[in-house]
């Protein structure tokens, strides 16, 4: 009669168990602990301005042209007709004109209505620097007409109030 040995060799469920316990922790502590060594992945989901926070603080080089208010723009993105006073149910363009930012500088205009913020415009990063530019955008009556009273556009260049433009909307 035959006997098995089962005190020197390792039970194979036992082992498998180990393996198991050995993978799922090399694959688990990294995102318990918040370790960013895994690989991550990349998605084509647009990115959402943060703009709040500034990306670059440093305005050295910045330079944005007094800005004006318009009916319309050009080709080039600069204002066709300034004007301080619309009518509710026209766009409203503010350009700073002549402007120059260098490359990764972030921009965004936010309309203020009776000194109360009503708006802002999405962000836009420059993807080179750009020299004698007008930096332009467009608030729109969706839905409503603007409410008639004192505007202002503030330009906001990363993160930081910059300068601004006052007008009308009777």
């Amino acid at each position: 009669m035959q006997q098995n040995n089962t005190q020197g060799t390792p039970n194979r469920t036992n082992l498998i168990i180990v393996v198991v316990v050995v993978i799922a922790a090399a694959l688990l502590l990294p995102r318990i602990f918040g370790s960013t060594s895994t690989p991550s992945t990349t998605t084509n989901n647009p990115t959402i301005p943060q703009q709040q926070n500034p990306v670059n603080s440093d305005t050295t080089n910045i330079q944005l042209g007094a800005p004006v208010s318009a009916v319309g723009i050009d080709r080039n993105g600069c204002a066709t007709e300034t004007t301080r006073t619309f009518s509710g149910n026209e766009s409203i363009y503010v350009i700073a004109p002549n402007s120059n930012v260098p490359q990764g500088t972030t921009v965004f205009a936010r309309l203020y209505r009776d000194n109360t913020p009503i708006e802002d415009t999405p962000q836009i990063t420059a993807d080179k620097d750009y020299i004698q530019n007008c930096i332009n955008f467009v608030f729109q009556p969706t839905g409503a007409d603007f409410a008639p009273g004192t505007y202002e556009a503030q330009f906001f260049v990363n993160g930081n109030a910059a300068s601004s433009v006052t007008f009308n909307v009777q």
